[in-house]
């Protein structure tokens, strides 16, 4: 975790998820397997899935750029 993000490490660049659950924005916590919502109950998969509602969105991925030896947020 960074600040509001997952970086999910990956082959390449890697990627990033918001932490901000889909339903009503709390912020969610990484769990074995994926992450849970500890507001309303939401659950997502390791990739940012719902499996468990009441949200229907996935996480939200957030685009990463390289700067310097690390990765920066794009806005």
């Amino acid at each position: 975790m960074v600040g509001d993000l997952f970086v999910l490490p990956g082959d390449g660049a890697p990627r990033a998820l918001s932490l901000a659950c889909t339903h009503l924005g709390c912020r969610v916590q990484p769990v074995p397997g994926g992450f849970s919502c500890p507001c309303h109950g939401s659950r997502y998969d390791a990739t940012g899935r719902p499996v468990a509602g009441p949200a229907r969105r996935p996480l939200s991925p957030v685009a990463l750029s390289p700067r310097g030896e690390g990765w920066v947020a794009r806005s």
